[in-house]
């Protein structure tokens, strides 16, 4: 009698830890599949009428930003301006030196960090948590709808060229490349009334760790972008 209630004991704790495992399971799949996941973004707008001289003159940095969200078709024409394609021939808005493409548009925000890929405007889901508070070394970062982050691939030059170049050369033109970008979004938020700023105080450790970054995937600045308040622009 005794060895039956034993028996049944231990059936009942291997159901359980059986249970347990399966619901585990099924959370780390459900938490798995998000990731990777692509939305399409809407059609770059057309409807602003704000000229590029007037655009120029307003441009500014802005760091304090109000609780406006970035909607879909503003953050669509924000990254097409950052790093979209703008030919049939797949060139950009900016220019990139001796054709490589070798910069990545990620956007972080309240559902996660997401990867731009100009070729389809699409954005690809890199993790579901809110990064936004852990990127930048000041405060404010943190107090915009969304943050931009500008990052450097060195590893597509190999997909291009045999041709030896150093290490600061590549560098140097991921810099220069991330200002023409910068001054891109400037200019867009500027028209559609946003703020943003361009950061080179970041975190590295915590955006290579947080967008998985490979070796050669090198963050070089952040942007953040949030509503403004009356008068910012006069």
């Amino acid at each position: 009698m005794l060895g039956g209630i034993v028996a049944r004991e231990l059936n009942n704790r291997r159901s359980w830890t059986m249970r347990i495992t399966l619901i585990l399971f099924a959370v780390v799949i459900a938490a798995g599949s998000a990731l990777g996941e692509t939305i399409a973004l809407p059609p770059v707008r057309e409807d602003i009428e704000m000229s590029v001289i007037d655009a120029m003159g307003m441009r500014r940095t802005i760091r304090d930003y109000t609780d406006r969200e970035v909607s879909d078709e503003d953050l669509a024409t924000i990254l097409w301006s950052a790093y979209g394609v703008n030919r049939e021939n797949g060139k950009k808005t900016v220019p990139v030196a001796i054709g490589v493409d070798y910069m990545r548009i990620y956007v972080a925000r309240s559902d996660g960090a997401w990867k731009y890929i100009p070729e389809t405007h699409e954005l690809e889901r890199v993790t579901d948590s809110d990064i936004r508070g852990e990127i930048g070394m000041q405060g404010f970062v943190s107090s915009a709808n969304l943050v931009l982050v500008l990052v450097f691939d060195s590893s597509a030059y190999s997909l291009v060229f045999d041709i030896a170049l150093s290490k600061e050369s590549q560098l140097g033109h991921g810099h220069a490349t991330s200002g023409c970008t910068a001054q891109n979004v400037h200019l867009t938020c500027a028209a559609m009334d946003y703020g943003t700023c361009m950061i080179a105080m970041i975190k590295e450790g915590k955006i290579r760790k947080h967008l998985a970054l490979e070796e050669k995937e090198i963050p070089l600045y952040i942007m953040p972008i949030g509503g403004v308040e009356e008068g910012s622009y006069d």
